[in-house]
């Protein structure tokens, strides 16, 4: 038709259904829509847990046809992840340099900080234990976003006859939502 279009909800967008709150309107759109025009909103998604989350969008107008216009939207919440690497520093440069290898056999734990961000294992919340493998490599998976620990149990078998020459033991994570953190990585170098 010629005549503008009214949006008329409120709010002019609706969000509706079983995970509404992971889902907010940032831009609300124009109204009214001249005839022929466009108007533009925006919905940003900020789960509150991983999988599929779901939702309707529904936006109330003047139009005798389909004064009610609504449709379903859908957002994949991934985990974030810590790990990486507990390894020989050979020259003790607290770098992993070509030819270092990975230590195997390790006792890697993870803790949730309680929110003062100092290590404590009784206050803080254990979340996993994991030995490496694969060449030194460890990864805690299916993590919500939060300041966490990471503690390399240093009385561990493979670690015998070994000194830690970068860390710090344990060392504090702060890890956005599905953010993939690959760095906490330990160097132990050979006292022999």
């Amino acid at each position: 038709g010629d005549a503008d279009l009214n949006l008329a909800g409120t709010p002019l967008v609706d969000v509706t259904g079983t995970h509404a709150a992971d889902f907010t309107v940032t831009q609300i759109p124009t109204t009214p829509v001249s005839s022929g025009g466009t108007t533009t909103f925006m919905v940003t998604f900020d789960p509150a847990a991983t999988g599929t989350r779901t939702a309707t969008i529904q936006i109330a107008s003047d139009d005798s046809d389909e004064a009610l216009y609504d449709f379903a939207i859908e957002g994949n919440a991934t985990t974030a992840s810590i790990g990486d690497l507990v390894w020989v520093d050979t020259d003790g440069n607290g770098t992993h340099d070509s030819g270092e290898v990975g230590i195997d056999g390790v006792t890697v734990r993870l803790y949730l900080d309680d929110g003062d961000e100092m290590f404590d294992d009784q206050a803080d919340t254990l979340v996993d234990t994991q030995a490496t493998a694969g060449g030194g490599l460890y990864r805690f998976a299916d993590l919500a976003a939060g300041s966490y620990w990471v503690d390399v149990d240093g009385a561990s078998p493979a670690l015998a006859g070994f000194t830690l020459t970068v860390g710090p033991d344990p060392r504090l994570v702060p890890l956005a939502a599905e953010q993939q953190f690959s760095d906490a990585d330990f160097g132990y170098q050979d006292r022999k």
